[in-house]
């Protein structure tokens, strides 16, 4: 987690601070009568007051909060109970050693008491701080061992990172288990990067796909009779099992047959989650500025949580969703990829509200399940190109796609057909954009890095380039950052992505700036790569994506003759127009199809 990336642009940004102001101490609190006392013991104890002491009081009391929590991040059990003994013991002693200890005992007092009270004043709040005093010992742990591991051998290096790794994954995993909300959504994804991460949060935070608790049938009932407006749930269902399907971050789902004998499932989506979901955005986005500003310098975080704010509205509107779902199937349907290679779920019209979404069930199995897979069969590579076709035509024909291909939102059918499940993350793209798209994947079709690194710039993400570095290294940089953020076939020998990795071109070149309109484009490749990843092939979906390129930017000729309005020559980037005139001049050519 440290500082891997070059230095990036300046930039004005939020800190996050722990540290009150000063003037906020123990004294403000209790009052004139104490203040007057404790005055009086500071004056006969003040001239063997020690530099400790100063140091806690200058701190403030939200400082000795976050002293206390740094201590028990660093450190081991006996230890700190011994130095909250000798807090409690030094808070009685006579001055003037009383005052290096009665300055830090509030604050421990505090961080403990503050939890508790909290949840009865506030759950907001509450949820806050229950946030942050898992999030600062999980960072104050890994910059120690950052510090620390250099001076030992290799070996004791190697060691001690993997137990740092499984720590930090074992903690990372209990906060979003228990926290629930934004973070377990953030930790599924995390987790489904097993090629982002190291191994042992990979295989740690792969459990939150299967183990999120799903919630009592009887609040689910609570919230389908408000939506469908019924006193029983019995007159919108014959049956219903009350043991999910499956839950998730927002919802749970439930297999019924309706009133006419169908067989649905039906997604009910939890009480109060979406004002938790911007609480965690707002202190995510708070860690995202910290983390950017002081150690993940090579990445544009706060961009990433924007996006993520602007989908969130969306993903709570199961009417949207509906609509989605109707669009993406009713475009795949019209080039025969569904139902013949992908399966989209028909919408249960009777049953659509914004809390509710009824579906057709379809029985399969999930994408990871390679047992299953072994079984049946199937064919890895024509599965990933099947879905590969989907978001071709998807992303670079029709400009609206399914952003959440994680292994739970896909299931295998028995005749190898893949399903596409859960529509509440789609994202539409502006056409400039899907133009931009078109040329770029191309580009990466041609396999010159020159060309790559040009169309790859012009989709708006801004690196931090080395002055010293040459055009030929820099170009090189950008079209294995081009390959290994939007595509999924492998990369050159000894070149890792990962952020964390020594070879990783993050290291040399950072991205000081990422368009947010582009980030669900970058974690939907991320998502299928990984997929390549936990089904064992390689299959370079750029390839599969190249039909589709030309036929995007065919779409252009297209509107023209229609009528439609479309980015005019004048408003797109002059590269942008010269690859569109040489991918026209290839679309005469059949055999360039």
């Amino acid at each position: 987690m440290g500082g891997l990336g070059g230095s990036g642009r300046p930039r004005r940004r939020r800190h996050l601070s722990f540290a009150g102001p000063s003037a906020f101490t123990v004294d403000a609190i209790v009052g004139d009568a104490r203040r007057k006392a404790a005055a009086e013991e500071l004056d006969e104890g003040s001239r063997t007051t020690s530099i400790w002491s100063r140091v806690l009081h200058s701190l403030g009391l939200f400082g000795r909060v976050a002293a206390v929590m740094l201590a028990q991040a660093l450190l081991p059990s006996p230890w700190l109970h011994i130095l909250r003994a000798g807090l409690v013991v030094g808070a009685t002693i006579p001055n003037p050693e009383r005052g290096k200890f009665a300055r830090t005992l509030p604050a421990l007092v505090m961080l403990r008491s503050y939890i508790f009270a909290s949840s009865w004043v506030a759950k907001a709040h509450s949820r806050s701080v229950d946030f942050w005093t898992r999030v600062i010992p999980i960072y104050v742990g890994y910059k120690y061992t950052q510090i620390v591991a250099p001076l030992m051998d290799e070996a004791r290096q190697s060691r001690m990172w993997k137990k740092r790794h499984e720590w930090g994954a074992e903690a990372v995993y209990k906060l979003c288990v228990e926290l629930r909300g934004f973070y377990l959504k953030d930790g599924q994804f995390i987790g489904s990067r097993a090629d982002f991460i190291p191994e042992e949060w990979g295989e740690k935070l792969a459990l939150l796909q299967d183990n999120v608790p799903p919630v009592k049938f009887e609040e689910i009932e609570k919230v389908l009779c408000s939506e469908a407006r019924v006193n029983s749930i019995s007159q919108v269902f014959k049956a219903i099992d009350k043991r999910p399907l499956a839950s998730a971050t927002i919802a749970q789902v439930h297999l019924g047959i309706t009133r006419n004998a169908r067989s649905i499932v039906v997604k009910v989506q939890y009480d109060d989650q979406e004002s938790l979901m911007e609480l965690d955005l707002r202190n995510l986005r708070n860690l995202a500025s910290f983390l950017q500003t002081h150690d993940m310098k090579f990445f544009d975080l706060l961009s990433v949580v924007s996006e993520f704010e602007a989908q969130i509205p969306l993903e709570f509107d199961f009417v949207e969703e509906a609509l989605m779902m109707k669009t993406i199937g009713d475009n795949l349907r019209k080039v025969g990829i569904c139902p013949a290679k992908v399966v989209i779920p028909e919408v249960e019209e009777d049953l659509v509200t914004r809390r509710v979404l009824g579906m057709d069930y379809i029985e399969g199995v999930r994408v990871d399940d390679t047992k299953t897979l072994n079984l049946w069969n199937v064919n890895r590579e024509e599965l990933v190109r099947s879905l590969g076709e989907a978001y071709g035509q998807m992303i670079l024909v029709d400009g609206i796609f399914h952003a959440d291909p994680h292994p739970g939102n896909l299931l295998v059918l028995r005749d190898s057909r893949v399903a596409l499940l859960d529509f509440g993350q789609c994202k539409r793209l502006d056409e400039t954009l899907r133009l931009k798209l078109c040329a770029f994947y191309l580009s990466i079709c041609s396999k010159d890095p020159n060309a790559i690194a040009q169309t790859f710039l012009e989709l708006g993400i801004v690196l931090d380039i080395p002055v010293e570095a040459s055009q030929l290294r820099s170009n090189y940089l950008i079209s294995v950052y081009a390959n290994g953020l939007f595509d999924t076939g492998p990369l050159p020998d000894g070149i890792d992505i990962n952020p964390f990795a020594n070879s990783s071109p993050l290291r040399e070149v950072p991205i000081s700036e990422f368009p947010a309109e582009l980030f669900m484009v970058l974690r939907t490749m991320g998502l299928l790569r990984a997929l390549c990843c936990t089904v064992g092939c390689e299959v370079a979906l750029s390839e599969v994506f190249r039909p589709f390129a030309l036929t995007g930017l065919r779409k252009v000729d297209r509107h023209a003759k229609e009528g439609i309005v479309i980015p005019s020559a004048s408003t797109r980037p002059l590269l942008l127009q010269k690859t569109i005139m040489k991918i026209s001049e290839m679309l005469t050519d059949p055999d360039t199809i």
